[in-house]
């Protein structure tokens, strides 16, 4: 379960009021499957825009995009930085 701090204009929003969550199940189905379950919550929070979230993270392939874009930032975050 991680909190999306992102704006409807997809910049970071600090207050947490406003964030919504995006949590990620991994349910065992077989020796050899996995099914993924994931669920962005409390678009409400976007108030006027929520709508407009909503179909944007409705779109086809975008859980997919969001999780990418995730384990990007979590492998740049894991890299020696130069002082």
């Amino acid at each position: 379960l991680l909190t999306w701090q992102m704006s409807a204009d997809w910049t970071h929003d600090p207050d947490p009021e406003r964030a919504s969550e995006i949590e990620v199940t991994f349910l065992a189905e077989g020796r050899d499957r996995t099914r993924v379950v994931y669920e962005h919550r409390h678009l409400e929070r976007y108030g006027d825009r929520a709508e407009q979230m909503r179909t944007s993270l409705e779109r086809p392939a975008a859980a997919a995009a969001t999780l990418r874009a995730f384990e990007t930032a979590l492998g740049a975050a894991k890299k020696p930085r130069r002082l």
